[in-house]
């Protein structure tokens, strides 16, 4: 026989389990633009314009795009995480069409 597990103990790790989300999104949506201006090689740390693709790189190219590409990321994450926000709060579901609509068809033909 399966031990069943008693219904105030699932409430409250039900509770653990939403708060562990809870915290971990706003990790993601607080700690990766700290991470990214903290570590990351911001755009203005370049000088040279076109000479760059030019001359040798010797990394820092590939690091300021880079970063770019995570905040790229890290924006469509966010505006995900909004665009969900508002549903609940409007308690419907979020809607299918946006930056992804195209996407998710490709991949279900």
């Amino acid at each position: 026989m399966a031990h069943r597990i008693p219904a105030p103990l699932r409430a409250v790790a039900a509770l653990l389990r939403a708060l562990l989300g809870l915290a971990l999104l706003v990790a993601l949506v607080g700690g990766v633009p700290y991470l990214l201006l903290r570590v990351g090689h911001q755009p203005n740390e370049l000088s040279g314009g076109l000479d760059l693709l030019t001359q040798q790189d010797d990394g820092s190219l590939f690091l300021v795009v880079l970063t770019c590409i995570g905040w790229v990321a890290w924006a469509a994450f966010a505006f995900s995480v909004l665009v969900e926000l508002v549903a609940v709060l409007r308690r419907r579901s979020a809607p299918a069409s946006g930056a992804w609509a195209g996407c998710s068809r490709s991949r279900a033909s």
